[in-house]
């Protein structure tokens, strides 16, 4: 099998199952651009704020939201 990132090899056996997971990440691929485009943030879609929280990581929206904690 390739594409445009490559070219892989399967086993004929297994063709059919490596076809249609590629098309599935495909279409998820397309879902996740459709969110950026919309604005939205990896951080959200993934709901990563809590692994931050826990992490003690401190996210700022933009410099501005720095600069008030910092100023």
């Amino acid at each position: 099998m390739a594409d445009d990132d490559g070219v892989v090899v399967v086993k004929k056996g297994d063709f059919q199952f490596a076809l249609e997971s590629s098309k599935q990440r495909l279409k998820k691929e397309e879902g996740t651009k459709e969110k950026i485009a919309r604005g939205e943030i990896s951080l959200d879609f993934y709901n990563l704020r809590p692994t931050l929280d826990k992490e003690q990581v401190v996210y700022y929206e933009d410099e501005a939201e720095f600069n008030k904690r910092y100023a």
